[in-house]
């Protein structure tokens, strides 16, 4: 099957892409900040923000597993500043999300319904200014967020 144009003046470039950016940068404010579900079209599954709470596990000596548990450095390398010991020691300060009750949040692509050959192969990366939106949504306190688990 072949595409054939039918119009008498084609749609300029930069105009395409700019739709298509306005486009892609309000689907992101909706997954945002309206918990929004994205179908995508043509069987190629959903697309959403889900929250979900780290299953922490404890070692058999007894300590606590942090392979869950994300590194704050910001807190780490104010911590070595003020005392040797810790830096001497390498502690480090991890994140606990206490702004969101524990709860780690992630963009996530729901593949189980997709057509795609191989769909395991790919996988969906959000922009930086899209995580960073994200991030700094769920630490606002004025807005009131609640994602699907």
């Amino acid at each position: 099957m072949y595409y054939k144009d039918t119009s008498d003046t084609p749609i300029d470039y930069n105009i395409f892409t700019s739709i298509c950016k306005d486009f892609y940068k309000e689907l992101a404010k909706m997954l945002i900040f309206n918990t929004f579900e994205f179908r995508m079209p043509y069987r190629l599954g959903r697309l959403r923000i889900r929250k979900y709470k780290p299953k922490l596990k404890i070692n058999p000596d007894g300590s606590l597993d942090k392979s869950k548990l994300f590194v704050d450095f910001g807190s780490t390398n104010k911590l070595w500043l003020e005392n040797e010991e810790a830096k001497k020691n390498k502690k480090l300060v991890y994140h606990l999300n206490d702004h969101s009750n524990g709860y780690q949040h992630r963009w996530f692509w729901e593949k189980r319904t997709t057509n795609i050959p191989n769909h395991s192969a790919y996988c969906f990366l959000p922009s930086r200014l899209n995580k960073r939106t994200l991030a700094k949504a769920l630490k606002d306190e004025d807005t009131d967020i609640d994602f699907f688990e």
